[in-house]
């Protein structure tokens, strides 16, 4: 069985609660080879969770804490101070030597990592894991279902995201003076401020994988198929690394809130319909702008979300 059962989901390790992992322990690749780091770009409210949840799932992988995110252990990369309880390690030069210690005496092939602030660091990312085999994935989701769930949880929690909102000026800075226009003139109230945060991120990874000449490709996941198939996603990637030989054809669940678990599904139109019907038509309003609808098409997208695409699992080639 290439996935593990949601029953056996994953134990916690005594390595400074440091690495999570599934407990099926049937395949592992020599302990000879460089140890792996599937290294997950995504944004905030992409899916991404669900999809590392995935991935470490795999046997031999590790997620970097339940939530899959080094800027909870590392102290110079979190972007907003925020730590969860147990172990925290210092500067970002030690991440290479911790990682693939606590992978080594745990008997884990590799880790799983996805903090959303390394969409703007890819060449410092790809730097703390020189010493691992990488396979680079870049997670995307409609920038209006996105949107949508951040700002649900805004409202929800009374959180205003300022670590999110300091990041406007200096994106801002960073992309085409012409894509900045039209971004600051849509940018009236907070929610379509972050719209335009996406759109922002968005641009600047693309940017920066332009600038990564000779680098391995990097291979684009779409929410809104991986959802449909996980399987088809999975599966190629395991075999690809030697980590399942046999095709899954199990039913692939994640976490949710209160430990359960749960199918993986397109949870699209249900934050859609959560929104007011006025701040969803500003929205498309900014998406429909040329500009930006020349980078959406670059991911894949429409700015209508309810518009059919052909399914992608492309390599996106630096």
């Amino acid at each position: 069985m290439a996935i593990v059962s949601s029953q056996e989901w994953r134990e916690r390790l005594s390595d400074g609660s440091l690495l999570w992992r599934g407990l099926d322990p049937q395949l592992w690749r020599p302990r000879s080879a460089p140890p792996l780091a599937i290294l997950l770009y995504a944004q905030p409210f992409s899916g991404s969770t669900a999809v590392a949840d995935c991935l470490a799932q795999l046997p031999g992988l590790a997620g970097i804490g339940p939530s899959y995110e080094m800027q909870w252990r590392f102290a110079s990369l979190s972007d907003d101070g925020r730590w969860l309880p147990g172990r925290r390690y210092g500067h970002s030069r030690g991440i290479r030597s911790v990682l693939e210690g606590s992978a080594r005496r745990a008997g884990l092939s590799g880790v799983v990592e996805k903090s959303p602030p390394n969409c703007l660091r890819l060449a410092a990312v790809r730097q703390w894991f020189a010493g691992f085999e990488r396979r680079e994935l870049v997670l995307t989701r409609h920038p209006l279902a996105q949107w949508s769930s951040a700002c649900q949880r805004h409202w929800r929690d009374g959180r205003c995201y300022p670590s999110w909102m300091a990041s406007w000026e200096p994106c801002l800075a960073r992309v085409p003076p012409e894509l900045a226009e039209v971004l600051q003139r849509h940018a009236v109230t907070f929610e379509l401020k972050l719209l335009g945060l996406w759109l922002l991120r968005a641009e600047l990874l693309r940017q920066q994988m332009g600038q990564q000449m000779g680098q391995q490709a990097m291979t684009h996941w779409r929410y809104e198929d991986f959802t449909k198939q996980p399987q088809l996603f999975i599966t190629p990637l395991a075999r690809e690394l030697g980590l399942c030989p046999d095709a899954s054809t199990g039913v692939i669940t994640v976490r949710v809130k209160g430990g359960s678990t749960t199918k993986i599904t397109n949870r699209n139109q249900q934050q859609l319909d959560a929104m007011p019907s006025e701040i969803v038509r500003a929205g498309l309003r900014l998406l429909r702008e040329e500009l930006v609808v020349a980078l959406l098409q670059q991911w894949g997208y429409h700015p209508d979300p309810g518009h059919a695409l052909p399914p992608s699992t492309s390599s996106l080639m630096p």
